[in-house]
This record gives structure tokens, sequence and C-alpha cells, in this order.
């Protein structure tokens, strides 16, 4: 007996959707694959700067990259009108395809919120470092002076205003 090819398909999209959009709530509840071997070691205020350095380095530019080259992605699938290439297969691929670029997004607005309040975990001097490294990696990107430093120390003032920083 023969099972149905659109059954089957739905199955692997199903799958999609709770992995894909499974990721920024394993975020936001710390159930994401870590690995334990030193960081348990740690003293919090180490395990602090490791989540920082991880999601500044790790997870936003990952996100941005998959959300920048997704979003293409499911253009040429929707102007397509891709379907699958088996008979009796799903049409409309581009609906499942949008939640890579959808789970991303969700993934880096998450990545955002544990980063602000890692930053709220901080000493005040470190903060200011951070802010420091922030501006620097913009400048090295291309973002213009003004545009650099005024941003982040708008952004920490922003996010985090009960760190006492007097403007």
């Amino acid at each position: 007996s023969s099972g149905s090819t659109a059954l089957q398909e739905l199955e692997w999209h199903f799958f999609d959707v709770v992995i894909l959009l499974s990721i920024a709530y394993a975020l936001k509840h710390n159930a994401h694959v870590r690995v334990d071997i030193f960081y348990d070691k740690f003293s919090p205020k180490v395990q602090t700067f490791v989540n920082i350095i991880s999601i500044i380095f790790f997870i936003l530019p990952l996100s941005f990259l998959i959300l920048y080259t997704g979003i293409g992605f499911v253009e040429l699938s929707f102007t397509q009108q891709e379907m699958s290439s088996d008979p009796g297969g799903l049409t409309h691929r581009w609906i499942v395809k949008s939640l890579m670029p959808l789970s991303f997004l969700l993934l880096a607005l998450q990545a955002f919120c544990l980063l602000f309040e890692e930053f709220k975990k901080m000493e005040k001097f470190m903060i200011a470092l951070v802010m420091f490294v922030i501006a620097l990696l913009f400048l090295l990107v291309g973002v213009p002076v003004a545009f650099s430093f005024g941003g982040v120390a708008m952004i920490f003032a922003f996010f985090i205003p009960d760190l006492g920083f007097e403007v």
C-alpha cells in the first residue's frame, strides 16, 4: 500500500514549523544546546560576559544573515509559484519557506531581549566597555562616527534606563 505524497510533505512541513518556531522559545527558556563543560564552572560574571559575547558575535550575525538571504529565497519561491516536484505533492511551498526568515527574526528579537537582561547584570564599567566595543564594531563596518557612538548610547539609554547614567 502506498501513502499520500501530499500527507508526507505536510508532515515535513509541520516538522519545519515546530522546529523553526521553537528556536526563539528555546533561547528564552534557556533550553538551547550549550557546551556546559566549562560554562557551569564559571562565576556568574563570567557567564554573563560569555552570554553577551555569544549573542553579539554568533546569534545576532547569524540571525541577520539568514534573515537577509531568506527573504530573497522566499521571494524567488513566491514569484516562481514553487510547488512540489512530486505528483500529488503540495503547492505554495513559499509559505513554509517564509518561516525561515520569520523564525530568525523572532530569534534576533529574543536575543536582543536576552542581551539587555544580561547587560542589567553587569557592572557599569563593563557596560561602558561593551558599549565602546559595539561602537567600534559599527565604525569598522562603515557606520559614520556620530551614528556609531550616538546610536549605541541612545540604544543603551532607552533599553536600560535604570543604570543611572547621567546625560
